[in-house]
Order: C-alpha cells, then structure tokens, then sequence
C-alpha cells in the first residue's frame, strides 16, 4: 500500500499537479489497491481533517488579516517603523524587517505578510538603490515570520494536529520569531556596510509628524493585543479571538471610513479563496496521514530512528536536515500535515518538550517557503519586484545562513521556546 501511495505520489509531483491533488489522488489509489472497500470511507476522512475547532481560527485570522490590509493598515505600519528605524543608514532595510515583524502579529501567515509588505516597500528599496533580488529577498524572508508570531497558521494546524494548546505554541513563537527579525537586521547591516553606496536614511520627522504616525498605527496595535491578551487572560479560545479580531477589524473600518461596504464584499470573497485552498491541503494530507498511520508507519519510523542512535540531539540534527530537504519539494501546510503525527510521537519518544520540538519543526518546515524550487514567497516578491526567479535567488545566500542560525539556536537552546509559555503557567 505504502509502494503505490509513494509511486503515485512521486509521478504527479514530477507531473507538476498541485501538492492538495497530489496527496488526495496517491492516497485515493493506494486505498483502491489494498482496500476497495475503503473507498466509501476517503470523503468522511477528509471532512473530520476539516472539522475541527482549533482550526476554525485560520479563516477568522486570515480574513482579520485581510480587512486590516483593505483598511490601509499595513502603509500605515510601515510608516511607524521607518520612524522607528527609518534614520539609520540602512533604515529602510530595517524598516522593512520591523514592518514585517509588526505584521506578522496580525496577519499569521507568510504569503499574507509578503504580499502587504512587499507591495509597498520592494519599490521603495529599489529607488533607493537597493538591487531588485536583495529587495525581493529581504521581503520573502521578512514573511516568514508570519507563521511563527502569534497569531501563527502553522501553530493552529500542528495544535489541532497533535491536541496541543494553541495558546502555548502562540507563546512559544514570540522569541523565536523575534530572533528572526533580528537575525534579518543584522543580515541587512552587513550588506549596507559592504555597500557604500547605498544612502536610504529617511528624513528627520518633526515631532508633530512623529506623533501623527505613531496615532495612525495604534489601531493596527491592538489586533494581537485582543488575540494574546484575550487568551492569556481566559476570556475567549484562539478562535473566538480570531473571529473577535474580524469583528474589531470591520468596525475599525467603517469608523475611520477606511473600509467600504464593496471592499468589505471583495475582502471576504478573496478570505473564503484562500481559506479554501489550506482545507483543501489539510483535507488531503489528513487523508494522507491516515493512510500512514493504518500502516503503521510512524511507529516505524520511531524503531528505526532508534536503531540508528539513542542520542536525542543527533536525532534532532536528522529530523531538520530532513525536514529541510522535503521543503525543497512540498508546501509547509502539507508537510507539517503529513510529518507530525510521525514526529510528534518520536520527540516524546526521545524526552524532548512538546512545545520546544513543535517550534524546531515548525520554523525548519518554513524554510520551504524561502528555497527553490518550491519557495512560494521568492515566487511572491519576485513577480511583484518584477524580476526572475534566479535574479532574486543570487542574493538568498546571507539570508538563509542567518535564518538557519537561529533554527539552530531554537533547537538547541530549548528554553528560547518553552521561557515564556512556562512563565505563563502552560504545561
């Protein structure tokens, strides 16, 4: 059974059809190979890897997200942060990095963080003379931090996969995610000294601008404020905040006239567009994990990655390398959908806390997003730059080394992850 599921698999990957149908057909076929019978059961399995209420969040975040874009949230997030930064030599680099941070905290999810940001800030880097690839690059790598700051997509998806509390995989993301708008700072201070010839130091804001700025992006500032503070202090569910933050984000919009009845229509039109496309992913790898776990292969996986060493951290080392070479070729929903029943028993196999290991494989599995040939964001930031593909891959190699320094940090340094979800009382 396993033979055809990875045969079929492989050929409609190498076809180049989407990973949803890719995943839904192999399993289909292994099913009508081994178990004609079972075929009667491929639609409820996919329907219970939909219906669940933890995931009941991604389509509020996502369409919370949205609203707050239409509503000219996100130039209003990058004017706060370049007066923030905006001054330094290199500040509009590093603005970009803070206004992919600040983001990242309302949206949840990469592309959403890339396409805001981008939109308005690859131009920017350009005219001031940054080469189109760095500028492309600079913002890819900037959108992957959407799935690891609250609110994250990728934390609801591995909590309703493995019953963990979202809660505490929000809070784990905060540190990591933080580490990672750093690492892209420093990334962006050393090419801006190897560069002398780029001068984008904005000009002095006077304080009355200063303040304006700062008025005008509040409202942006108390998305995660409701969505973290909601859940810390027990008020709402990660869903119900998700649907909280719709509903602040509408009346946001219509109070200050910044939202209007059509855009709020063509807002959730594009929402239920993209929502649609991570159910149908999530339907098809649960049908694929299913498959998997009727044969058994997880635990497989466990006796074999302990006759190979007993040693936790060795084994930790394999599990990211592997997950770093599957992210070439598949998307991080299907990968985390399709992995972590399978990794998930093996970190608690090997001792490791449950909420450390699920931020390991949670920020390895984003590194698909910013490698070829897959890489959804160098696709995004390349066409809205404007440029090739490989133009914007030339200046990937500083990015990637920082960003896989802290995947190491985080992985080796477990209290990155587990500090503050332990500080606030989750197990």
């Amino acid at each position: 059974m396993l033979t055809v599921l990875s045969l079929v698999l492989l050929v409609l990957l190498t076809l180049g059809v989407p990973i949803a149908f890719c995943m839904g057909l192999a399993s289909a076929a292994a099913i009508h190979y081994s178990m004609p019978h079972a075929l009667i059961t491929i639609p409820s399995k996919m329907f219970g890897g939909v219906d669940s209420f933890s995931l009941m969040a991604i389509p509020f975040f996502i369409l919370a997200g949205n609203l707050m874009d239409s509503c000219g949230i996100s130039r209003r997030l990058v004017s706060f942060a370049d007066l923030l930064v905006g001054r330094l030599r290199g500040g509009l680099s590093m603005a970009t990095v803070v206004a992919s941070v600040i983001f990242s905290c309302i949206v949840g999810s990469a592309t959403a963080a890339a396409v805001a940001i981008g939109a308005i800030l690859i131009s920017s880097l350009i005219a001031k003379g940054y080469p189109k690839g760095f500028a492309s690059s600079l913002v890819a790598c900037g959108g992957m931090m959407g799935p690891i700051l609250p609110p994250s997509i990728l934390a609801i998806v591995y909590a309703s996969a493995t019953g963990m509390s979202v809660g505490a995989l929000f809070m784990a993301g905060i540190i990591p995610g933080l580490l990672l708008g750093v690492a892209l700072m420093i990334t962006c201070i050393i090419y801006i000294k190897r560069h002398p010839e780029i001068n984008d130091a904005s000009e002095k804001k006077t304080f009355r601008e200063g303040l304006v700025i700062t008025f005008n992006a509040v409202p942006a500032f108390f998305v995660p404020i409701i969505i973290i503070g909601g859940i810390l202090s027990g008020v709402f569910t990660a869903t119900e905040s998700g649907a909280i933050g719709c509903v602040y984000a509408i009346l946001y919009g219509f109070v200050s006239r910044s939202l209007t009845v059509k855009a709020c229509w063509k807002t959730l039109g594009q929402s239920a567009v993209s929502v649609a496309k991570l159910m149908i992913i999530i339907a098809c790898a649960t049908l694929f994990g299913w498959i998997l776990s009727v044969n058994q292969f997880p635990q497989w996986v466990t006796s074999f990655m302990k006759s190979i060493t007993d040693s936790p951290w060795v084994m930790l080392t394999l599990i990211i390398i592997m997950l770093v070479i599957v992210g070439l070729v598949m998307e991080t929903i299907s990968m985390l959908n399709i992995l972590v029943p399978v990794l998930y028993p093996l970190g608690i196999a090997y001792g490791f806390d449950s909420t450390h290991f699920a931020m390991v494989v949670i920020l390895t599995t984003l590194f698909g997003a910013i490698t070829p040939p897959v890489g959804i964001l160098l696709f995004v930031t390349s066409g809205i730059a404007k440029i090739k593909f490989t133009e914007t891959l030339r200046y990937m190699p500083p990015f990637l080394i920082s960003l896989f320094i802290v995947v190491l940090l985080v992985a080796f340094v477990p209290s990155l992850s587990t500090a503050i979800p332990a500080m606030l009382g989750y197990k």
